[in-house]
């Protein structure tokens, strides 16, 4: 239920003003996602889940006070700027078009989920899902782009159409995209080479179409992510429309 619940406050309508109980199970009952045992009963287990979940708070008035009722996905606040790492391109590397660069980028996914405790499989025929990954008996599906950052601090994916529809219904979808790139603290002059993860859900892919923030083609939703060449803040971006995506940086499920 915990995914479920993350997947509507993802909704282009939550935001940062969050959704009411009511909300939360009228759309986990109307959407099938849960047995429908009576409202009361699934609201109960909704509460247990939201008290639990390390990633969703209670929406604040402005005094400060709690809004009874009302939740959201957590806000993460950004690293001070003194332990950001400054990001670079990484100037000499494989062509990215080369199976190479994809299949590095889904055994780094694959080495974190095996940290994070999950066991995980690499699928032998790719039809859209990459990696299959289990834990307490929950199975998510990630499919997983990787790219170079260029000389701009940008990087670029895309999803085929027909693929992200033969998926939009399913809660347990994963994007997953590896940011390759050369990093080094800001306080440091050594350099090196690393990934950064960004993971994204299929509502989330969604709500950024529809805020124009993800641009969706007739073959390909083409997403890229920059980062800020001073504050180094990922943002995920098209044209002039943008957002910072912090919260999807370094999570994997």
């Amino acid at each position: 239920m915990r995914n479920h619940i993350r997947t509507i406050l993802s909704a282009a309508d939550a935001g940062p003003s969050g959704l009411h109980i009511d909300t939360i199970v009228q759309r986990l009952i109307m959407g099938g996602l849960v047995n429908d045992d009576g409202a009361d009963r699934v609201k109960r287990r909704a509460l247990g889940v939201i008290n639990r979940a390390d990633d969703i708070e209670c929406v604040k008035n402005n005094r400060g006070r709690r809004k009874q009722g009302w939740y959201r996905l957590k806000r993460v606040s950004p690293p001070p700027p003194s332990r950001l790492r400054k990001v670079c391109p990484i100037t000499s590397h494989p062509d990215a078009s080369t199976n190479y660069t994809g299949t590095g980028g889904e055994y780094a996914v694959m080495s974190e989920l095996l940290f994070q405790g999950y066991n995980v499989n690499s699928m032998t025929v790719d039809e859209g899902v990459d990696i299959v990954a289990n834990k307490n008996n929950t199975f998510y599906f990630i499919q997983v782009k990787t790219a170079y950052l260029d000389a701009n601090l940008k990087a670029q994916f895309n999803i085929k159409n027909k693929r992200f529809d033969l998926f939009k219904d399913n809660n347990d979808m994963r994007y997953v995209f590896v940011v390759r790139y050369s990093s080094h603290l800001s306080t440091e002059t050594k350099i090196i080479s690393e990934n950064r993860i960004f993971s994204f859900t299929n509502a989330e892919i969604e709500k950024y179409i529809y805020n124009g923030v993800i641009y969706r083609g007739a073959e390909d939703i083409s997403v890229k992510i920059k980062f800020d060449p001073q504050s180094f803040i990922p943002y995920i971006y098209n044209n002039r429309e943008e957002d910072r995506i912090e919260y999807n940086m370094d999570r994997v499920i």
